[in-house]
């Protein structure tokens, strides 16, 4: 966890134009910046005993470099991160130095190397660089544990149902939902599972009764809740984003 001190230099982070450019690329429907938060408080919720300073600072900007993604796999940040890491790692460490030179807040060449390596290591074993601190593996961790478990939209049974008994159809209902027809096809037969039915058509009375439906798994269920808190926290401005990361105000759950 940082400090309070720090509080506004992740807010200038936050709020650079490469950060906020990550708004507008996702990866199976969850933005880039709502990824690089959730790895960011993950980490800094298991970064006791360990420099959390580079810990919060290194996971927040570890995605940094895609925002000049153009695509395609010749061009990605995977392939990147593969072949020439620390161009991406060095494009993360000037935003950081920017938005610290803007709030005039001093960072050690110290921290700055460190938060470096972080970035450049953190796609662990698949990358071009390994992780040498303990704080580089646990961002690593960290980004490998959120990219599987929390990068699916925020949706479940609850959000499509009233759509449905409106009348949208499926692709209307996705659409209106900011995602695909799979994921509402899926999301509906995530919540029959749980009430052990045969069809989507038999949650509607479950519904019409209690107003909500049992819409998965309770792993399932908790990470949607986890996605949507963390959406929330993003979409809600930097200023939230940096008390979070900064301990002042409650972190997602």
């Amino acid at each position: 966890m940082l400090s309070f001190a720090r509080a506004p230099l992740v807010e200038a982070v936050f709020r650079s134009a490469e950060m906020q450019a990550l708004w507008a690329k996702s990866d199976r429907g969850v933005p880039v910046l709502v990824h690089s938060l959730d790895v960011a408080l993950h980490a800094g919720e298991r970064a006791r005993h360990l420099d959390g300073d580079c810990v919060a600072l290194g996971s927040l900007v570890h995605d940094v470099d895609k925002a000049t993604d153009a695509g395609n796999e010749r061009e990605s940040h995977s392939r990147r991160m593969r072949t020439s890491p620390h161009g991406g790692a060095a494009r993360a460490t000037d935003v950081l130095r920017a938005a610290a030179n803007k709030v005039g807040i001093a960072l050690s060449p110290e921290c700055l190397d460190h938060v470096e390596h972080i970035v450049a290591s953190h796609h662990g074993e698949f990358g071009g660089v390994p992780p040498m601190t303990p704080e580089a593996r646990l961002v690593a961790a960290s980004d490998a544990y959120c990219a599987r478990l929390h990068r699916l939209p925020p949706v479940d049974a609850n959000d499509i149902l009233p759509l449905l008994i409106a009348g949208y159809s499926w692709p209307g209902a996705a659409r209106r939902l900011g995602t695909t027809r799979h994921v509402v096809a899926q999301r509906l037969v995530d919540a029959t599972r749980a009430h052990s039915v045969r069809a989507w058509t038999d949650l509607l009375p479950i519904y019409r009764a209690h107003g909500r439906v049992v819409a998965g798994p309770i792993d399932l269920v908790g990470r949607i809740d986890r996605v949507r808190s963390v959406w929330r926290m993003a979409a809600a401005g930097p200023r939230i984003c940096a008390e979070a990361l900064c301990g002042t105000v409650p972190a997602a759950a």
